[in-house]
């Protein structure tokens, strides 16, 4: 097969995956929920998981030889092996519960939602992250001009939280988690855009400007605390990994972005920076702060049922709203060992060892992906978190071999 066509096939399968991983997944299923057609939703998002399926499946069909270096081999096997345990407890059910889904749907999301998302980003070439950047700018910009034509007159005439707006219409409105975190993933692409070293051209710079100029109404309008959380997070790694020079720099411009940020939601009457101070207010009048505390004992009651083995996939028809919680409720110590060993060694040698290699995109993704799934989110739809775990798992490879071919002289 000609080289020249591998190589634009596999720009196209790149392309399209980091375009459809969050942010352009999420613009166009705004535009169907906008047109009322929430029920119909599937006829979208099954036909975008199987294709890309589909893409990955060919993609990793050619990697196939592809070997893995044995010394994180194990890490590797045990998350495959934690995948399995998983998938057959949902289908186990022994805690006999009433699904909101059926059981091999939650097996078909965990699978094309994280499963294949984390292979496929284990034997990416590494020096192609460049354009799974350039990808997410153009999901960015088309997430951020679609959420401001539908909720820019609301933002602009202080309605608060797009919550506000889906008490009096649930069906019709994206989840303002979406938006939150959709804009923080929009932050980290600008940043590391400009951060990168590859060649920018003019329109792309256009398009990325735009993207971060409508994700602060995004940020504003979601106003989710875990956001706030993971804005912080990355702020702060920056910050303790970089040089002096940007240590300096980024004194000035956090507390500048910060300000704009609070500015707009103020003179907009949003007021959203409200919602993350007035956290211990909020849990003592019972709001979904308190809700998600009592989620999250809930589940822990479900796990001390059935410690070994686990059974039990969600609290009352919910997702725990915590992947841990959620791991050891339905799988159990047995699954949660499985999960925690490769998770710990990939978030160490991702944010501390290896961390900046390729940019700060890599470390900033788990960062977002974690807190993400620390308060909301299920593990059979965890893109950003899985997708941050196998370019960590990349980079380790990468390195192993580099290191065996120093150490044996080739």
């Amino acid at each position: 097969m000609n080289r020249s066509f591998i190589l634009k096939t596999d720009n196209i399968i790149l392309l399209t995956i980091s375009f459809f991983l969050y942010t352009g997944y999420y613009a166009g299923l705004e535009l169907i929920i906008s047109l009322g057609l929430k029920d119909f939703s599937r006829y979208y998002s099954v036909p975008i998981r199987v294709l890309i399926l589909l893409l990955i499946l060919y993609f990793l069909l050619k990697r196939f030889n592809k070997r893995i270096n044995k010394k994180i081999f194990y890490i590797f096997f045990m998350l495959m092996l934690f995948f399995v345990d998983y998938s057959m407890m949902v289908l186990i059910n022994m805690g006999a519960q009433e699904y909101m889904l059926n059981s091999f749907e939650y097996i078909f999301y965990l699978l094309t939602w994280t499963v294949i998302i984390f292979l496929y980003f284990c034997f990416l070439d590494l020096k192609k992250i460049n354009l799974t950047l350039v990808s997410m700018i153009y999901a960015g910009f088309l997430m951020g001009v679609v959420s401001f034509l539908l909720y820019g007159n609301f933002f602009l005439s202080g309605g608060g939280r797009i919550s506000q707006m889906m008490y009096e219409d649930n069906n019709n409105f994206i989840s303002p988690l979406v938006l939150s975190y959709s804009a923080v993933l929009n932050f980290i692409v600008y940043y590391c855009y400009l951060k990168s070293d590859m060649v920018k051209k003019k329109f792309t710079n256009i398009i990325a400007t735009l993207m971060l100029v409508f994700s602060i109404p995004m940020f504003v309008l979601g106003a989710s605390r875990g956001a706030f959380i993971a804005c912080a997070l990355c702020m702060a790694y920056v910050w303790v990994f970089s040089n002096i020079k940007i240590k300096i720099s980024s004194m000035i411009v956090i507390p500048m972005f910060i300000y704009l940020v609070y500015w707009i939601s103020v003179a907009t009457g949003n007021n959203a920076f409200d919602r993350f101070l007035n956290i211990k207010s909020d849990v003592e009048s019972g709001s979904s702060s308190a809700s998600r505390l009592d989620i999250w004992a809930t589940a822990w009651d479900y796990f001390l049922k059935s410690p070994i083995y686990g059974g039990y996939l969600e609290v009352d028809g919910k997702y725990p709203h915590n992947i841990f919680f959620e791991i050891l409720m339905n799988t159990g110590i047995f699954g949660f060992i499985l999960f925690l060993i490769p998770f710990l060694f990939l978030a160490y040698n991702g944010l501390v060892k290896v961390n900046i290699k390729y940019g700060y995109f890599i470390p900033l993704l788990f960062i977002l992906g974690l807190s993400m799934h620390l308060f909301s989110g299920a593990i059979y739809f965890a893109p950003i978190l899985f997708a941050a775990l196998g370019l960590i798992f990349n980079q380790l490879n990468a390195l192993s071999y580099d290191v065996d071919k120093i150490r044996n002289g080739t």
